[in-house]
């Protein structure tokens, strides 16, 4: 079950990661700037 907890664990981390980079477009899109992402 470590395989299990370990994957859980990054899925939770990737999908964090996802929805701050959306939060950042839609700022960026607001003010007019260069969109940052981390998911390159």
């Amino acid at each position: 079950m470590k395989i299990f907890a370990e994957f859980a664990l990054l899925n939770s981390l990737l999908s964090m990661r996802q929805q701050a980079g959306l939060t950042q477009n839609k700022l960026a899109e607001r003010m007019g700037t260069l969109k940052v992402t981390f998911l390159d």
